[in-house]
């Protein structure tokens, strides 16, 4: 850092621009979140092709499953938002 004096330029930059994708990604990952709760999971169909359809698409868990890789994304990006910002 002492070599380049334009080096605290640089440096202040990426933390803008990284600070700046984080707040865009955790806006992602909260309308994301906020559109899973908004959904629910339809009975499972009487008929036997909609059951086969449905047992294939694994719509029973597959809700589940994103709503756990939305929470993992939230936990992930406190952890970043913490270590760009300095905030222990």
């Amino acid at each position: 850092m002492d070599d380049d004096p334009d080096n605290v330029v640089r440096i202040r930059t990426a933390l803008s621009e990284a600070s700046r994708d984080l707040i865009m990604l955790q806006e992602t990952q909260l309308f994301t979140k906020e559109s899973l709760e908004g959904m629910h999971v339809p009975k499972k169909p009487e008929n036997p092709e909609g059951r086969k359809l449905f047992r294939i698409l694994k719509v029973a868990t597959l809700s589940n499953d994103i709503m756990v890789r939305v929470e993992d994304l939230t936990k992930l990006l406190g952890i970043h938002i913490r270590n760009t910002l300095g905030t222990h």
